[in-house]
């Protein structure tokens, strides 16, 4: 796929889930994670002793407990891998970088958010 089309395609599936974000949707949320989903966050204590929290449910609960702290964010940048992008936020003051793995149905299979600041162009 050339890189323009993986670029909308990542903007598009991440739309979707600021959407659901934004209505506090948690079936949106859940659709759009695998069943054995892992997830990171300076935000949220982990579920596991290695600082990740495994499972559609563990991190549904752990992404619900981050929208209440960050009700709004915006997509600043998106940088495409073959099978992940790199996702640069702002929620509120705060800018993270999140590392997205997705599947081959467009779910997201792994989410590594930490605190970031913007690559200089």
């Amino acid at each position: 796929m050339p890189h323009d089309s993986k670029r909308t395609e990542a903007m598009l599936r991440l739309g979707v889930l600021l959407e659901a974000w934004a209505q506090a949707d948690s079936g949106g949320l859940a659709g759009a994670l695998t069943e054995d989903v892992v997830f990171a966050s300076p935000f949220t204590e982990p579920l596991d002793p290695d600082g990740l929290t495994r499972g559609k449910i563990n991190v549904l609960q752990r992404l619900l407990l981050e929208r209440e702290r960050f009700e709004t964010v915006e997509i600043l940048d998106v940088l495409t891998g073959e099978d992940s992008l790199t996702v640069f936020l702002r929620a509120g003051e705060t800018t993270l970088s999140c590392l997205i793995e997705i599947d081959d149905k467009a779910r997201f299979r792994r989410l590594i958010a930490s605190l970031s600041e913007m690559p200089q162009a």
